[in-house]
């Protein structure tokens, strides 16, 4: 799954657009650590290994785009999401949680 924060600014000073950056960069990465560790929290438990095998990765493309990304590298998370009889959804559920953060947590930075 990939959360993208994309913003543009009808301000063109240097100190602004760093402010909002930054604010973003931070913010997308506190939201997808909180997400990766509600989908290892929920993620369907025999051995662990799709638990122990969920990731993530935030990466910035210049100034004005922050990506997170939240996965599973165990080959079968997608299947468990979508499939597993009791815990089907658990990435979407730890999503859901937290996707609002996302306009709060980049305004409460810029304060």
């Amino acid at each position: 799954m990939k959360i993208t924060s994309k913003w543009t600014t009808n301000l063109k000073t240097k100190e602004v657009e760093n402010a909002v950056n930054n604010a973003s960069k931070a913010t997308v990465k506190d939201v997808v650590i909180l997400i990766a560790g509600d989908a290892k929290r929920g993620s369907p438990w025999l051995t662990g290994n799709n638990s122990r095998s969920i990731r993530f990765k935030v990466e910035s493309y210049g100034i004005l785009e922050t990506e997170g990304q939240v996965f599973s590298s165990s080959g079968y998370g997608g299947w468990l999401e979508l499939y597993h009889k009791s815990k089907a959804g658990y990435f979407r559920r730890a999503l859901e949680a937290h996707m609002g953060k996302l306009p709060s947590g980049i305004k409460a930075k810029l304060n």
